[in-house]
């Protein structure tokens, strides 16, 4: 039996992905993976109606001198919310020769006996 339907797809602007005039839905360790960079992606009091949801970016991690074990929490946080991740093995921010920021992390979720790596440029 296949998994249900948990998400409408994103294409890698964010924008609903539309395929032949018709929404593509996605499920599975698809979902998982785009619940998690939706999760990461959103900044803390982003969304007006619930302003706790997010990553405290501007007063936690992008700023000179940030705790890496902070950084790590605070996404392991955001990634552990979202439905059928198991485990975080570790995350880490990355900031490049040109100061663009990314997070890297590693999660297990139930669709996988391996971890999966992935990475989000910071926008």
């Amino acid at each position: 039996m296949a998994d249900p339907v948990r998400d409408y797809a994103l294409d890698e602007n964010g924008d609903y992905l539309v395929v032949d005039g018709d929404y593509v839905f996605i499920s599975g360790a698809a979902a998982v993976k785009q619940g998690i960079r939706i999760r990461i992606l959103t900044w803390l009091k982003e969304i007006f109606l619930n302003q706790s949801l997010g990553v405290d970016y501007r007063d936690s991690i992008l700023i000179k001198g940030a705790d890496p074990l902070v950084v790590r929490a605070l996404i392991a946080e955001q990634i552990l919310a979202v439905p059928d991740v198991l485990e975080v093995r570790g995350a880490q921010l990355v900031v490049d020769a040109n100061r663009e920021a990314s997070i890297h992390y590693v999660y297990r979720d139930v669709y996988s006996t391996i971890p999966v790596e992935d990475a989000v440029k910071i926008r």
